[in-house]
């Protein structure tokens, strides 16, 4: 379902969801997502701006993720079923 059909209000509260669950992060770990989904930067876009390999950055970002997902309560890529 897009955004218009859930309407503006689901929206909002799913934003506030995402920020909540991002204050649990490192400083480290909110850098990358920032830079990666919110500046729309690529990994090594991310890696460039703060000095860090690109290794490091996906390592960070792929915590992060982890740590978020759990604090919503997603589930993981690895949790679907494949029919």
């Amino acid at each position: 379902m897009d955004r218009a059909a859930r309407g503006p209000f689901r929206t909002i509260l799913e934003r506030d969801e995402l920020l909540r669950a991002m204050a649990w992060l490192d400083d480290d770990q909110r850098l990358v997502v920032v830079l990666r989904y919110w500046a729309d930067l690529t990994l090594e876009g991310v890696a460039a701006r703060v000095g860090w390999p690109t290794g490091t950055v996906k390592s960070r970002l792929h915590r992060a993720l982890g740590a978020m997902r759990t604090r919503l309560d997603l589930p993981t890529a690895a949790s679907f079923d494949h029919d």
